[in-house]
C-alpha cells in the first residue's frame, strides 16, 4: 500500500466518524440578530471543508448547513502545502473568522471548544471535514 492509498483510506475512517453523529446547537443560543456585510446571520452550524493534498497545495470551503446539508459558502481560501495538522489549524482559523464576521466581533473574541464556536451568549455547532486528493 503506498502513501496516498493509506492516507487515502484513514481520512475516510476519520471523517466518517467526524461527521457520523447528529448536528444540533450545541448551547440552544439564540443566533445573533445582525452580522457584516456578506456574510449575513447564522441560521445553521458551521462546516470546514478541507480539501488536503500532501503533495500539493490544498483548499478550504467553510459553509453553513442548513437541514444537514450545505447551504451558503461563508469563506474560500487555498492552503499552501503543510503538515495536515498545521492546515487543519488554518482551517479552524478561517470557520472562527467567518463566525466572527457574522457575529460582528473581533476573531480573538470567539473560541473553539469541542464541537462549536462559542463567544459570551453565542454558540454555533461547528464540524472540520478533511477529504484527501
Amino acid at each position: 500500500m503506498d502513501r496516498r492509498t493509506l492516507l487515502q483510506s484513514g481520512a475516510l475512517a476519520v471523517g466518517s466518524l467526524a461527521l457520523g453523529g447528529v448536528w444540533s446547537d450545541p448551547g440552544g443560543a439564540a443566533m445573533p440578530a445582525a452580522a457584516t456585510p456578506g456574510v449575513g446571520p447564522l441560521a445553521g452550524p458551521v462546516l470546514a471543508w478541507m480539501i488536503y493534498d500532501p503533495d500539493r497545495e490544498g483548499v478550504v470551503r467553510v459553509f453553513e448547513l442548513v437541514d444537514g446539508q450545505p447551504a451558503r459558502l461563508l469563506a474560500a481560501a487555498s492552503l499552501p502545502l503543510l503538515p495536515l495538522a498545521t492546515a487543519s489549524l488554518r482551517a479552524q482559523a478561517l470557520a472562527v473568522r467567518a463566525v466572527a464576521g457574522a457575529w460582528s466581533l473581533p476573531q480573538g473574541a470567539c473560541e473553539v471548544r469541542p464541537g462549536c464556536i462559542a463567544t459570551t451568549g453565542r454558540t454555533v455547532g461547528y464540524r472540520l471535514w478533511v477529504d484527501f486528493a
